[in-house]
């Protein structure tokens, strides 16, 4: 709320085949009158990941298994926690 922004995360299949970079070019007509901040990334491509753990670990191993099975295509590159 104090920054006055919102975040919105959509995933779409482009029917033409366009690349992020395409599509962004084409996005800024729309963006500029909102002035808007956006990216297009490639869903293919895996984002690097710190997993950030509280005191229960059956989130952390719920992530791990879904990244184990590849179900979450993440790489990760580190975990942290503020209990043992």
């Amino acid at each position: 709320l104090d920054t006055g922004k919102f975040f919105m995360r959509v995933s779409f299949i482009s029917e033409e085949g366009l690349s992020g970079s395409a599509i962004s070019a084409d996005f800024a007509a729309v963006a500029a009158p909102f002035a808007m901040d956006y990216d297009f990334h490639n869903s293919e491509s895996r984002m690097k990941v710190l997993l950030m753990v509280s005191r229960f670990g059956h989130c952390l191993n719920d992530l791990l298994y879904r990244w184990k099975i590849e179900a979450l295509p993440i790489d990760i590159v580190g975990v942290v926690s503020n209990h043992f």
